[in-house]
Formats: C-alpha cells, structure tokens, sequence
C-alpha cells in the first residue's frame, strides 16, 4: 500500500503508464495464428519489409504478402508460419520500424465476450445495466478484459493458482468442475510425504484443523469466495467466475491467529518449492484470498500475522485482505489484516450497485487500498445452487480475482520476471490494479487511491508495456564498491539505448545519463549510501515511460562481517573475516567454552590467529 515507506523494495511502478489505442494479442486464441496486418507510411515500399522479416523469423521461414481490398487505407496481410516465432515479439519488431505506420494481429470477430452461463445476466458486477436501483456501467469492465484474457497459463506455460483460505467449500458443485487444483506430485491416502512439502497425503489441498486434505465441508461461505474468483466459465453452466480457467487451492483454516498462520504457510512453502525446482513441485500460487478478519485489532498488536505477508511476497504471492464489515475508520480503529503495513497485501472495501461505499464497510485513507462490488454479488453456492453474497467478503475475491487473470495475458515481460523475480512481479500487479482503478467519489478520502477496482484498465496497461517500446523490468548489479557500482541488464532488439536517472535515497534533484548501452558504470558515489535508478528505452521511433524504481547501496557501511572462515591447529586459531570496507579494526570475542569471562582483542586485519594453550580446546566467538 501506497501508506508502507519505510520497507527495502527493489522496485515500485511508475503511475505515469500510457494505454494504448490499439488491441494487441492476449491469448494465442484471439487471433489468426501466422498472421499480421500492416499498413506502411506513406512513401515506403512493402517489399523492404518482407525482404527482412526472414531475419526476423526464422532464415527458412515461408512469407507470402496479400494487398488487402481496403480502399481507400492500403493494408497488408503477412503470413508465416506461427510455430517458428513468438508472435509478439515480431508484431512489436515490425512495429518498431520507421516504414511501418500501423501493426496488428488479424483478431478473430466474434460477439463481445459473453459466457454462455445462464445466470451471468445476475452477475451485475460484470455488466451493470443500472436496473434494480444500480447505476448503469457502475461494473469492473469484465466483458473487455475477457476479449484479452480468460484466465488459465502464463505466457511460458505456468498453470496459475489462487489460494483461498477460508472454512472449506462444497466440492461436489458443479461449476468448478477442474478449477480445483490438485497436488499431483502427491499420491492420495499412502501415508507418505512424497513431494517432501512437509505435508502428507495433501492431494486436495490442506485443513490446519484436522492436519490432513479434508477440505470440503459444505461450507457455503468458502464455496461462494471461490466461485467469484474461478467458477468455470462458458460451460453452460450456472455462473462465471472473474477466471474462467484457474487453479483453486482450497485452505480450511483462519480460524484463530495461529490457525491463519499456519493456513499462509502452505501457500508459501509451495510457490517457494515450485520456484525452487524449476515448476517440478509444488504450485505456482499468485495469490492468496483472506475474507475474513478481526475487527478493532491494530497491526502492532499482530506483528507475526503481519510479517507473513512480507514473507509470502518473497516468494511472489500478492495477498488480498478485506476489512471490516463496519463503518469504521481503520487508520483510527485498526483491523486485521487489512492494517497490516505489508507492501505485498492488498486491502479491500465494499461497494453496492448503485456505485457507494456500503455503510457497513470500513476505510481507511492509509490503510484501505481500493473498493470492489461485493454487495449482493451472485455466485455459487452449496449443493449445485447459486446466491446473492456480500459484504467485504465478497468485493475481496473480485480483486484476487483480478490478480490471477493478469498473469494469464501472453506478456513475457510478466511472465519472465514472475519466475526471474517473484517478488517484483508481485509488487508489479499489485501497482496495475492501483493505478487502474477507476476514480470513485465515495472512495475518495477514504482509502489509499480513491478509486475501485477496474479489471480492464490494468490489462491495458500491461498489454501497453508488452507489445511496444519497453522499459527494462530487472536489473542485474555486478559489483558494489564504497563509490563506485556497476549494474546491467537485458537489452532486446527493439531498445537501441537507454537514459537512466540515479540519485541518493533522500535527495530532491536526480542526476541524468542519456544514450547509454545495457551496462552502467557509476564510480562517483558516497560511501555507505541507498541509491534510487530508474531506467527509459530509446527505440527507433519512440521511447518508453521510466522504469520502476531500483535501490542499491555502496559499500562502505561499517556493518558486522556476514561470514568466515577458521582452522584449527594444535595450538592455533585461524579466523579470516569477511571483508568490511569501513572497518580499520575488528573487535574479536573468545572464552574457552563453558567459562563466564570473555576476552576481548583487537585486530588491525580480517586475518588473525587465536592461540590456544590447552589441547582439546574448544572456543566459542
């Protein structure tokens, strides 16, 4: 949240991003594989072009050009054969050059975006009409952002996973049908760990009340969270969910404050394994869903609960918390979790139809980040039935739902950095959602960005940044010293250079570098000091928006040595130190083990020798 200074982030988004006017690809099946329209500036031959695209695709590559009947607009279909290239990036290499004036997939026409589930007409949310005392477009835009995306895999193929930790869920409803997730490195009921999680026989999920995988309990409250973020959607049945393809994990637990600690650190410990072994194991989880909390409870008097956040976002779970279900001011009267100062939890409040903040719903202008249509939100149900659900545990999923859907756009740029840097990936979703809300005057004052969640504007946002001119998403630093620091980072075909902007943490005027290459040597800094770097790609006919913030600190700071190295003679102590710039001496402590007293010496270098008088000598330091 916009309110959490005082956490190291590696980076945090610009909110000047620009979104674009034209539709690009989401999913592969949005478009005619193998085929690009293009129109040329005026002046310049279309043969120039397909005279490079060999180059660009693959040296064998068949390309066959058609001149489309579009009179009075001259416009081109180029086709090639989609299985020896990445479609994105040759739609942005030809829109990269200076001949080409306009660029774009041949997207297949279809009515808008409408699942065919017979109740979607009551889910408001997604498409309001102003009736039954709802304000008309007061809705999350659902039916354009499913013309980009409907939810599923990553751009390299990662199957996206939602934990919902709630109170269990009714397994047997029909319009989840294989949005479950399941551990299929587990073999059912054998009594064994056999993906070593530290979980046994956990093929469904986990319960921390019972300490096994009975997660299903019938519980109508679960069932409806999970259907508004993933109940399968276009299967002709019942209701559509924000997803309508994802991987439900379903966590029974939160019941106590232990209970929701334990209920987190399955999640966790499975996207870290998962991060670990490359996809072998565990689970790509984006997300976790909290619609449940204790009112009146201040984050400092939770500060366990609260760091798990952190915790899990190492990791690169955005968390998605709701507040209370009171007219409470959580700045003033806390709530848990939604107090929490974690940059990697989202807190969320509730809106009606009618486009209001609920009474019954708190806020907060540092602690609550967004509003969500929660109230009287239809979605499913116990027993194959579907109802009208609510309250802040209902706007939450709308949110978490959100999260999960933007990882599914074919962007590597995402992808890439979710498995590159998971927690900057995070933090990056997080920044979308916010900067996309759409302004909100009951909102306004009372949470963090005064707006509610908007799930097409953050796709558009993202699809920008993916299919044009980017700014470099990570950066690499090679060495520090007390002044000096050398960073680098990936340069792609499109970005011919780069102006970076660096100055001191805590200083006003930033310092400019322009036309730079993909690595920076920087050798007049202060000693022991956080540097804030933001980055802009220069590519042929345009430029990027500067990059998200990335701090690194010089050398220099007289910390204690992180590590070392001893042995051990007969009568001698070896102990080399790790090297500290600022340090003109070392204060070491030794006692023969068991005594009270210790010894202390001074030494002028990282390496020195202990004597030792007594064989069998056993120190501690």
């Amino acid at each position: 949240m916009a309110r959490k200074k005082f956490l190291h982030l590696i980076f945090r988004v610009l909110a000047l991003l620009f979104l674009s006017v034209y539709a690009v690809s989401g999913q592969n099946t949005s478009h005619i594989p193998g085929k690009i329209l293009i129109v040329m500036q005026d002046g310049y031959d279309i043969a120039t072009l397909t005279r490079d695209i060999p180059e660009l695709v693959s040296k064998n590559a068949a390309i066959s050009v058609k001149k489309l009947q579009t009179a009075p607009m001259t416009v081109y279909a180029i086709q090639f054969n989609h299985h020896q290239t990445d479609e994105s990036r040759l739609l942005s290499e030809i829109r990269s050059r200076r001949d080409v004036k306009l660029a774009q997939f041949d997207h297949y026409i279809t009515d808008r975006v409408i699942p065919d589930d017979p109740r979607f007409n009551l889910q408001w949310q997604y498409i309001n009409d102003g009736s039954e005392n709802g304000k008309e477009g007061a809705d999350i835009d659902m039916e354009l952002a499913w013309d980009i995306t409907t939810g599923g895999t990553t751009a390299n193929g990662d199957t996206i996973v939602v934990c919902i930790i709630d109170s269990g869920m009714d397994e047997s409803h029909q319009d989840f049908s294989d949005n479950l997730w399941k551990n299929h490195r587990e073999i059912p009921d054998n009594g064994m760990d056999d993906d070593e999680n530290g979980y046994v026989d956990d093929y469904n999920g986990w319960s921390v009340y019972t300490s096994n995988d009975d997660i299903f309990n019938n519980n109508s409250h679960g069932t409806a969270v999970a259907g508004i973020v993933g109940a399968k959607g276009n299967n002709g049945i019942g209701v559509s969910g924000v997803n309508w393809n994802v991987k439900l994990m379903i966590i029974r637990g939160g019941g106590s404050e232990s209970q929701a600690l334990e209920s987190y650190a399955y999640p966790y410990k499975m996207r870290k394994l998962y991060n670990e072994t490359n996809g072998n194991k565990g689970a790509f989880v984006v997300a976790t869903n909290a619609s449940w909390g204790t009112d009146l409870l201040h984050w400092e008097d939770a500060p366990i609960w609260c760091a798990f956040y952190d915790t899990l976002g190492s990791a690169g779970i955005l968390n998605c918390g709701a507040t209370s279900n009171s007219n409470v001011n959580v700045d003033l009267q806390g709530d848990m979790p939604t107090s929490c100062p974690s940059d990697y939890l989202v807190t969320v409040t509730n809106l009606n139809r009618a486009d209001n903040k609920v009474n019954q719903a708190g806020y907060g202008l540092e602690t609550i980040d967004l509003g969500a249509y929660g109230q009287s939100t239809y979605t499913t149900t116990n027993n194959n039935s579907y109802t009208s659900f609510g309250g802040t545990s209902g706007a939450t999923p709308h949110v978490t739902g959100t999260v999960a859907l933007l990882y599914s756009m074919n962007c590597h740029l995402l992808s890439d950095l979710a498995l590159e840097n998971p927690s900057a990936a995070a933090l990056f979703v997080k920044d979308l959602i916010l900067n996309g809300v759409v302004p909100n005057e009951s909102l306004d004052g009372k949470t963090v960005t005064g707006g509610r969640l908007n799930a097409l504007n953050p796709l558009l946002m993202l699809q920008n940044l993916c299919s044009g001119c980017a700014f470099p998403f990570s950066v690499k630093v090679d060495s520090l010293g007390g002044n000096t620091a050398v960073l680098s980072w990936e340069k792609t075909s499109l970005q011919q250079s780069f102006d970076v902007i660096f100055k001191p943490e805590y200083a006003l005027e930033w310092d400019t570098l322009y036309n730079i290459q993909n690595q920076l040597v920087l050798d007049t800094l202060s000693y022991c000091t956080t540097y804030q770097m933001r980055i802009k790609s220069n590519c042929t006919d345009t430029f990027s928006v500067y990059s998200f913030e990335f701090k690194f600190t010089t050398d220099g700071c007289c910390v204690l040595p992180q590590s070392y190295q001893f042995e051990v003679s007969e009568s001698l102590f070896s102990v080399e130190l790790e090297d500290v710039l600022a340090a003109d001496q070392y204060a070491v402590e030794y006692k023969k083990f068991g005594d009270f007293n210790w010894e202390i010496r001074l030494v002028d270098d990282r390496q020195f020798d202990l004597e030792v008088l007594d064989t069998c000598y056993r120190s501690e330091e």
